[in-house]
């Protein structure tokens, strides 16, 4: 999808997950990034510092629903998480749980 409207095609990219052997530990660093795109194949990472999308926690998938644009990701025995989604250029995202 383009997230930004510049004409190029982005990804966004969540999870952690926490249910791994107990000799791997957790695989918990991820908050989310947004890949932008070039148009050449080649990508440009941006973080929540950036982008403003941030999701903590045992994310296992994200989805995104159109007009008006939301991210709604799926945590692991925890609620929903939605992201209003705006350009980076913009104001980033606006976070909402849903029990």
């Amino acid at each position: 999808d383009d997230f930004d409207h510049d004409g190029n095609l982005d990804a966004l990219a969540t999870g952690n997950f926490f249910a791994n052997e107990a000799n791997m530990g957790r695989q918990d660093a991820s908050r989310g990034l947004l890949l932008k795109g070039n148009g050449q194949g080649k990508f440009v990472a941006l973080g929540p510092d950036q982008t403003g999308f941030s999701v903590s926690g045992d994310a296992r998938k994200s989805y995104r629903l159109r007009n008006p644009i939301r991210i709604v990701t799926a945590m692991n025995s925890g609620p929903l998480v939605v992201h209003a989604w705006h350009s980076p250029k913009q104001s980033g995202t606006r976070k909402q749980q849903i029990p």
